[in-house]
C-alpha cells in the first residue's frame, strides 16, 4: 500500500503525469493487514525467544504477542526501530517512559507492553492530535498538506480504540496537549487523569524519552530542552527521524544539543532515521 504522502502527491498530480491512471480506494484495515504480513518468519529472530533482564529471564510469547499486536496498528515505527527498542528495554532503569507525538499509537503501544514485560515503570502520551499544530515546515509543503488533510479527530479517536483493544496492561495515560504545555503538567503533578483511563501516577524520572513529535527546528529544540532534564541517569532518549528526508530540524536541534552538553551522553549511535542516546551525568 502506497504511504499517505506518496498517495496524498499522486492524487493532486496524476491527472498531469498521466490521466490514464486512477488511484483505487483504500481502506485502513488493508493497510492495517499488510503491516501485520511484516511480521514474519519469527526463527530469524533468535533474540525475541530468550531475553535475560536484570532480575529474570522473559520467554518469547510474551515479547512476540507484542510485538504482533503493534503490527495490526497502522503507524510509520520501521521494523529497525521496532528491533533497537526491544534492544534498549532489558537494561533500563525503572522510571517513567514518555512519548511525545503519538499519532495511531504504533509505538505507544509498543512501549507500554515493554514496560509492563520487563517491569519498568508507567507510560505517558503527549500528542495535540491537532492539525494546526501538527503542521511542519519542509520545503515541499507536502507534510502541511497531509496534516491538514488528515482527520485529527478520527486519528485521535482510533489511537483510543487501539490502546484500549491491544494493551494488556493498564500502565499509560495520554495528555491532549501541546509539549511544552504537558511538561508543565507532568513537572507541576506526577499524577494525569483522563476519562478513558483514569488516574496513573509517575514519578517524575523518565527512564526512556521517545522524542516524534513536530519537526519543526523550534519545536524540536524546545521538546529537547523541555524533557531532557527530566531523564534519569542511564536512562535512554530516541531523537524519531534525525536522518530525515523531509527537513533537518531535528538534526540541527539535536547536534546543537550534543555540541553544548558532550558531558551528557555516554552513548550514542544512529540507526535508521532515528538517533539513540545514553544519558549519563544527568542525576
Amino acid at each position: 500500500s502506497l504511504h499517505p504522502l506518496v498517495r496524498l502527491y499522486l492524487s493532486k498530480n496524476l491527472i498531469k503525469i498521466n490521466p490514464s491512471i486512477v488511484l483505487e480506494p483504500i481502506r485502513i484495515e488493508n493497510i492495517l493487514q499488510e503491516k501485520l504480513k511484516q511480521w514474519t518468519n519469527l526463527k530469524s529472530r533468535p533474540s525475541l525467544f530468550k531475553i535475560q533482564t536484570n532480575t529474570e529471564t522473559i520467554m518469547h510469547s510474551s515479547v512476540v504477542a507484542a510485538i504482533a499486536r503493534v503490527h495490526e496498528i497502522y503507524g510509520e515505527t520501521p521494523q529497525d526501530k521496532i528491533d533497537e527498542i526491544l534492544k534498549i528495554f532489558p537494561s533500563l532503569p525503572m522510571g517513567d517512559v514518555v512519548e511525545i507525538g503519538v499519532f495511531f499509537g504504533k509505538s505507544a503501544l509498543l512501549l507500554s507492553e515493554l514496560s509492563s514485560i520487563f517491569k519498568i515503570g508507567n507510560v505517558l502520551l503527549v500528542d495535540p492530535w491537532d492539525a494546526e499544530i501538527s503542521i511542519q515546515n519542509d520545503e515541499s509543503g507536502l507534510l502541511e498538506n497531509l496534516s491538514i488533510e488528515w482527520d485529527w479527530n478520527f486519528i485521535f479517536n482510533s489511537f483510543l480504540m487501539n490502546i484500549s483493544k491491544f494493551a494488556t496492561d493498564n500502565n499509560f495515560n495520554y495528555i491532549r496537549s501541546t509539549s511544552s504545555k504537558a511538561e508543565q503538567t507532568y513537572t507541576n503533578s506526577y499524577s494525569v487523569t483522563t476519562q478513558e483511563f483514569g488516574e496513573i501516577n509517575f514519578t517524575g524520572r523518565i527512564s526512556l524519552l521517545h522524542i516524534d513529535g513536530n519537526h519543526n527546528y523550534s519545536d524540536a529544540k524546545k521538546d529537547i530542552e523541555n524533557w531532557v532534564p527530566h531523564v534519569k541517569n542511564n536512562g535512554w532518549i530516541i531523537f524519531d527521524d534525525y536522518n530525515w528526508d523531509m527537513g533537518d530540524g531535528v538534526t540541527k536541534a539535536v547536534d546543537e544539543f550534543r555540541l553544548e552538553n558532550p558531558q551528557l551522553f555516554g552513548e550514542f549511535y544512529v540507526v535508521g532515521r532515528s538517533l539513540y542516546a545514553r544519558i549519563t551525568k544527568n542525576d
